[in-house]
């Protein structure tokens, strides 16, 4: 992180032991949030700010989406003022300052002017870098996300191709058996014929 990014560091909201007011620095829609949720912001605004990825774990039924979403967009309404902000500060900081020594006059404009731009420059250059480092990170997710549902879909398919190849071999079997002729079942047709052709025999005598 640079410079200039951290002497304009945002400092986390929530600091309050009063947990009404603690909730109402992150806009959130109740009137009061649950410590464990005021935790979860605290931690999640921190991690935004200091551009570090992080891992959080809180129960079920405590709220984690509302919590997210409270402490991602504090982060985004308060980094959307942080260049304003840094603008003023600057110029406020650069017209009181003056010279160790004797004189006390301002520093001239054009120098005043320039450190604002550079400040500006590196602000960009720091947000720049965040956006990209964001866009990254959601393209690699998104690319795990089709991954894993191609995978499946190939395991569905496997699964499909086995089970109508399992079904055909029944099919088969099934047409095969049905071509059998029970043993007793052939011995008795045997014995029929046999009288039918006995008693045929007999009449012609």
């Amino acid at each position: 992180m640079n410079e200039t990014h951290n002497a304009l560091k945002l400092p986390t909201p929530g600091a309050s032991v009063d947990a009404e007011l603690a909730s109402r620095e992150f806009q959130f829609p109740y009137p009061e949030a649950y410590s464990i949720q005021l935790d979860l912001m605290r931690q999640v605004f921190s991690t935004i700010e200091d551009g570090k990825v992080g891992l959080f774990e809180s129960p079920t039924g405590t709220g984690k989406s509302l919590s997210l979403i409270c402490a991602a967009f504090t982060w985004l309404r308060q980094n959307a003022k942080r260049h304003t902000k840094a603008n003023s500060s600057t110029i406020t900081g650069d017209n009181t300052r003056t010279s160790q020594g004797a004189t006390s006059q301002q520093e001239p404009d054009w120098v005043i002017q320039h450190e604002l731009e550079r400040k500006r420059r590196e602000h960009q250059a720091y947000e720049l870098d965040l956006r990209d480092r964001i866009a990254a990170a959601r393209a690699k997710q998104a690319a795990l996300k089709r991954s894993h549902r191609d995978g499946l879909l190939d395991a569905d398919a496997r699964a499909a191709k086995r089970h109508r190849s399992s079904a055909n071999n029944n099919d088969d079997q099934d047409s095969d058996d049905d071509l059998l002729i029970d043993e007793d079942e052939g011995a008795k047709g045997a014995r029929a014929l046999q009288m039918v052709t006995y008693s045929k025999l007999a009449l012609s005598e």
